[in-house]
Order: structure tokens, then C-alpha cells, then sequence
């Protein structure tokens, strides 16, 4: 079998046990851009589930750039804006994101995440390049994550996608990944609700991040 099949299978696989065993919810947002056209051609639409040791899954919707108006499945924001998703998670113990960033210079930090609470709680994390956050393809730019906070969850290699473009046809040869973001919230938490995720770009380097899954872990059934 060779690497790229045995990563893409990885990917896609049935969830094991203790992911399917999770509360967690799903978290929706906007998109504005495919995802499958100007990104990663083989990453999964559908039911996610990382091949890793988090233990949540992911929905990635299929994106309609014919559909007026258009339905995108990855966000990312050349202006520098934030993405703020409004949500209502009781009991939420974690958040988990799905993102990778366009050409990140090694130790730039080129995002903040924030958490809100409905009673006031609130908590924000920086992304490191090279620690927390790396380039979504293999170029000379950050290319390495801790393994524990962050970790892959999909990876294609020696494939053409779109790198350097922007448009999967056009873009490098090259090795490709996904990563996922562990965010453990604070005690406070467990006592109401979370209310917002803010994830705000820096502008470092002209770097920013790309979020293509948000998934909250609580302490409640799966959803």
C-alpha cells in the first residue's frame, strides 16, 4: 500500500471506541473558499475522523461554488478579520480546531483563539508557527508541530494541490497535511456555557490561518 493511500485511508477510517464514546459538539461556521478546489483536492467532505489520539470528529461540508450564494467549507481571510462563531455548549471541557496556515515564519505567532464564557469566563491562546500551527504544505516556511497540543490529521504526499496558486490544478508538487489543535478550557467552564470562538489573525509575516473544523469536547452525549 503506499503512503498516500495508507494516509487518506487512515483519515476516513471508522471511529474507534472511544472517539464514538465522546460527548462532543460539531461547531458550524461560514466559509469562504473550497476547500477541494484551493486547498487539498483529496481531503474528505463528509464525516471526519482524524487518525489520531483526540477524541472528536469533524463535519466538513460540501462545498457548491455554483449555488448563489455560494457554499464554501474552509475559512481564511486575506484582510486580516476575525472568524467569530457564536455557539451554546454547556459543560464544554476542550475545543478542538482543524487549521494550517498559509506561508508561516518559523516562531511568528499568527493568530489568537479566544474562548468566551456566558457568565464571564474567558480564555485566549496563541499559535505559534513551528509549534502550534504550520504551513499547510511542505515548503520553506514552518513545517513541524509539538505532537501533543497539535497534531496531524491528514496527510497526502507527492501530490499537486495548491500550494504557491491557491488552485489545486496549478499549485506545487509537494506533501500536503491537515492539523488539529487541542484547546483544554479552564474549570470555569464546566459552569456555563460557552458562548463564543474568536479565532483573530496577526497579520505576522502576511501569514494567516486557515480553519477547515471546529469540534467542542463537553461533558455531556455526543451530538
Amino acid at each position: 500500500m503506499s503512503f498516500k493511500l495508507f494516509n487518506l485511508m487512515s483519515a476516513i477510517a471508522l471511529l474507534s471506541p472511544s472517539v464514538a464514546s465522546a460527548g462532543q459538539k460539531i461547531v458550524k461556521f461560514t466559509g469562504s473558499s473550497d476547500i477541494q478546489t484551493g486547498l487539498i483536492k483529496e481531503f474528505p467532505v463528509g464525516t471526519f475522523a482524524p487518525a489520531n489520539g483526540f477524541p472528536v470528529t469533524f463535519s466538513i461540508p460540501k462545498a457548491n461554488t455554483k449555488k448563489s450564494p455560494p457554499k464554501y467549507n474552509f475559512w481564511d481571510d486575506p484582510t486580516g478579520q476575525p472568524l467569530t462563531v457564536n455557539v451554546s455548549v454547556p459543560k464544554a471541557k476542550a475545543v478542538y480546531t482543524l487549521m494550517n496556515a498559509y506561508s508561516p515564519a518559523i516562531g511568528s505567532t499568527i493568530a489568537t483563539v479566544e474562548f468566551k464564557g456566558s457568565k464571564g469566563a474567558d480564555q485566549t491562546f496563541s499559535l505559534v508557527a513551528g509549534t502550534d500551527i504550520r504551513d499547510f504544505c511542505q515548503n520553506f516556511f514552518a513545517n513541524t508541530i509539538n505532537g501533543t497540543t497539535t497534531q496531524t490529521a491528514f496527510a497526502v504526499s507527492n501530490v499537486q494541490d495548491a500550494c504557491g496558486t491557491g488552485n489545486v490544478h496549478t499549485g506545487l508538487i509537494s506533501d500536503y497535511r491537515v492539523d488539529e489543535q487541542q484547546f483544554t478550557l479552564s474549570a470555569a467552564f464546566a459552569k456555563q456555557k460557552l458562548t463564543q470562538i474568536i479565532i483573530t489573525p496577526t497579520g505576522a509575516g502576511g501569514s494567516r490561518p486557515i480553519v477547515l473544523g471546529i469540534s467542542v469536547a463537553t461533558g455531556g452525549k455526543a451530538n
